[in-house]
C-alpha cells in the first residue's frame, strides 16, 4: 500500500524538501519525544497544502514504543 510519507512531499517555510526522518513523524519515532511543526505539503494531484503537524510518540509500559500518531492543522 501507499504510505502518507509517499503520497504526499513536505516542505519547509521557504518550501526546501523535507526528508521524511526530520518530518514529525520521523523525529517523534527516532527522539521518543512530541514533535511539531509548521509545513507546506504537497499533496497526491499536485496541490499544496499549508499545515502545522505535531506527532506524538505512542509508548506503552516498560517504555515500549508502539508507534507514533500524527495530528493535521490546516493554516
Amino acid at each position: 500500500g501507499t504510505t502518507a510519507a509517499a503520497a504526499a512531499t513536505a516542505f519547509d517555510e521557504d518550501r526546501n524538501p523535507i526528508p521524511p526522518k526530520d518530518r514529525p513523524m520521523g523525529r517523534a519515532l527516532a527522539e521518543i519525544t512530541p514533535v511539531s511543526r509548521t509545513m507546506w505539503m504537497r499533496v497526491t494531484g499536485g496541490e499544496w497544502r499549508h499545515l502545522h503537524v505535531t506527532a506524538i510518540p505512542l509508548v506503552g509500559e516498560k517504555g515500549l514504543l508502539f508507534g507514533a500518531m500524527s495530528i493535521f492543522w490546516a493554516i
